[in-house]
């Protein structure tokens, strides 16, 4: 009936005389598929209403409420839902649903692959801390201000320039100076690079930043009415500390020992050297000698980083590998010497690398 209706609207015959015109089958079809997705979606959307409404009347004792509460939980279902569709888009992209394992990195032959991240970081670190330098004193002040992490807009009501949260992430890539870049900077280099290689480019930006947001909040909550602007990437790098420890605990690190005129170069393994830094982060925040360095920061990216490495790594890198040298060999240490040193042992890498790939093909 209704089709016969429409069709002077329409101008054409909906309702076909023998019932056998292909029209009335689309209309049909397409009427009988928007009926049954229409029906799923309401069972759907019905079934989560009564089961929220019997968890708040199970929870509160009292059928008001639960019906009030309704809206409310099934606005967090929904946002809960879009999380959780986010975050498998994040996984996949990052690689955690792949293990990433093939011959070839079995065989060796990817080992020691250019560590763009860390390049990358490293490059912005620099060109915005280059930025920073060419503002006046006042207005270099108001950009920290402004992106830095301030715990009392992150955790409080303080008013922000920016969203508070997104602080945490401008502020990773700011520093107070050029010592406080350097530092940064150069640990960055030495330890990144290993880390990166054990978990892929993508999975490495990604705990790079998790440790830095880790680092933030366990410094503002520690004093979450504090004004004071926090920036750097020591939080985040402390996390790559902490990796390594679990990672390469024996690997040996070369540490300068120079006492007047005697200057040498020591292979001190991982663990000594990492050890000594964490603790030495505790007792300056028993001492109270903080000086305006967030040493909880340090801490909390450094526990993050032992704890997600297991997480984010392949699943053939080993956790507490064996070092490649021996421990406390002494060497005369001169600038031309180290440089020419990493020339070679580069190159040396690369040649090894290339025979590997002839090899494998």
């Amino acid at each position: 009936m209704v089709l016969r209706l429409l069709e002077p609207v329409v101008g054409m015959q909906l309702f076909p005389s023998n019932g056998t015109d292909l029209i009335w089958w689309i209309l049909l079809i397409h009427s009988c598929a928007l009926v049954s997705i229409g029906s799923l979606g309401f069972i759907f959307i019905t079934s989560m209403a009564m089961e929220i409404v019997e968890d708040v009347e199970r929870a509160t004792g009292r059928s008001e409420e639960g019906l009030l509460g309704t809206v409310s939980s099934m606005i967090q279902k929904l946002i809960g839902a879009g999380g959780v569709l986010i975050a498998g888009v994040i996984i996949t992209w990052a690689g955690f649903d792949d293990p990433g394992v093939t011959e070839e990195m079995k065989s060796g032959a990817l080992i020691g692959s250019r560590p763009i991240v860390c390049y990358l970081i490293i490059g912005v670190c620099c060109f915005i801390f280059l930025w920073q330098s060419t503002l006046p004193i006042n207005l270099n002040q108001e950009a920290i201000y402004n992106f830095g992490v301030i715990p009392a807009a992150v955790l409080g009501n303080e008013d922000s320039y920016i969203s508070p949260y997104l602080t945490i992430f401008t502020s990773m890539f700011m520093h107070g100076g050029w010592m406080h870049l350097i530092g940064n900077m150069v640990f960055l280099w030495i330890f990144g690079d290993n880390i990166e290689d054990s978990m892929g480019h993508k999975k490495f930006l990604i705990f790079y930043l998790i440790c830095g947001v880790a680092a933030a909040l366990l410094q503002a909550s520690i004093d979450p009415e504090s004004n004071i602007p926090m920036i750097g990437a020591s939080g985040a790098i402390a996390g790559i500390l902490g990796a390594y420890l679990v990672l390469h605990p024996k690997a040996n690190v070369n540490v300068l020992f120079w006492l007047f005129i005697f200057i040498t170069v020591i292979k001190v393994p991982a663990f000594i050297v990492l050890r000594i830094w964490i603790i030495s982060q505790f007792f300056n925040v028993s001492m109270g000698n903080e000086g305006g360095i967030a040493y909880f920061a340090h801490i909390g990216g450094f526990i993050a980083g032992c704890f997600l490495i297991y997480f984010f790594k392949y699943s053939h890198i080993r956790l507490f590998q064996e070092g490649n040298s021996k421990s406390f060999e002494s060497s005369n240490f001169s600038i031309e010497g180290f440089f020419s040193q990493r020339r070679e042992r580069d190159f040396m890498q690369e040649f090894i690398d290339t025979a590997n790939k002839k090899d494998k093909n």
